[in-house]
């Protein structure tokens, strides 16, 4: 899994007010949080990001600590002194290595920053990119670094560079390696919070041969379906107008993603599509169900629509299409 790691160098003074200060900080914890989905880890600088210049006389530290909400001051706060994680708890680049990036056609010097580490980890073949707070002057992608020794460059590389939330799950999603179905199983609870699996339902498909691609259509599945669940309302149920948007998108039509079985298959199959709700422990049907186009007909059967808005969409069979004549 990739790690990423939050560009010191983005912050250079860009900001004129303390809530535009806060408001880049918390576009950064949008994709912290998007990171944690897919539980790779989000690095920062335990002393370097918070005495980065963010204003023309203040530092990111001395803008936070005079923030008026105590709540949205105190989360910040605890992401920078104590909770990280810290790149430099664990160090892999030299501090007496020349580091450096290519910004603006000028070569900086990077060594002991996020980026050095970062440029590290890539040159060391692993998974790594940066995260840049949003407005700066590091908003491009990829951002080229090496190493270097007096006047020779000894390696170089590029790092991508991520500051909005689908071109980085884009990326996790291509860094994602899962080679059994119990990993993707383990996965889909981690990262799709809004959704609520029962115990057995990847039960059915522990028994089919491994793939990929097999895998990758159940992973798109369920994300549709974790989003859905997202925009629908707690108390009410009635979904946002992106609800309705991936609604109208993935449920309607003859060749929707998603679709209820027909009132023949639910007589027929009665008993095969009756499965204990893992929100409140009932047994009912679940005609409703995603259908994968490879390595066979494989469904993923879930509860719709959700009895329990404030809870997680129900998830209850993932694997072989069920009403097989």
């Amino acid at each position: 899994m990739a790690s990423l790691y939050v560009n010191d160098y983005s912050f250079h003074g860009q900001f004129n007010s303390h809530d535009d200060v806060v408001a880049a900080i918390q576009r950064l914890w949008t994709l912290r949080s998007v990171c944690q989905e897919y539980a790779a880890q989000c690095f920062c600088s335990r002393v370097l990001l918070g005495d980065r210049k963010v204003l023309a006389n203040m530092t990111l530290r001395e803008v936070v600590i005079q923030y008026p909400q105590a709540d949205i001051r105190r989360l910040i706060m605890t992401w920078l002194d104590k909770q990280g994680p810290y790149w430099d708890t664990n160090r892999e680049h030299d501090a007496d290595d020349w580091y450096f990036t290519i910004h603006e056609s000028e070569e900086l010097l990077a060594t002991d920053s996020a980026l050095a580490e970062c440029a590290r980890r890539v040159l060391d073949q692993e998974g790594a990119a940066l995260l840049s707070a949003s407005p700066s002057d590091f908003t491009y992608t990829p951002v080229q670094a090496g190493i270097r020794d007096d006047d020779e460059v000894i390696d170089k590389c590029e790092l991508l560079n991520h500051r909005d939330d689908p071109p980085l799950r884009q990326y996790l999603d291509n860094s994602t390696s899962l080679c059994t179905w119990r990993e993707l199983r383990d996965h889909a609870v981690h990262r799709f919070a809004n959704l609520m699996f029962s115990i057995d339902a990847f039960d059915p498909i522990l028994k089919s041969p491994f793939s990929l691609a097999l895998c990758k259509q159940i992973i798109r599945l369920l994300d549709i379906l974790n989003r859905l669940s997202e925009e629908m309302d707690a108390e009410t149920g009635a979904l946002s107008s992106c609800g309705e948007v991936l609604r109208k998108t993935f449920l309607e039509g003859k060749t929707a993603l998603f679709s209820d079985s027909t009132d023949s298959e639910k007589i027929a199959f009665k008993s095969d599509l009756t499965f204990r709700c893992p929100v409140n422990g009932d047994r009912r049907l679940f005609p409703w169900h995603g259908k994968t186009r490879a390595s066979g007909q494989y469904r993923v059967h879930f509860g719709w629509p959700k009895s329990k808005p404030a809870d997680g969409l129900p998830v209850v069979y993932i694997g072989p299409k069920i009403t097989k004549r």
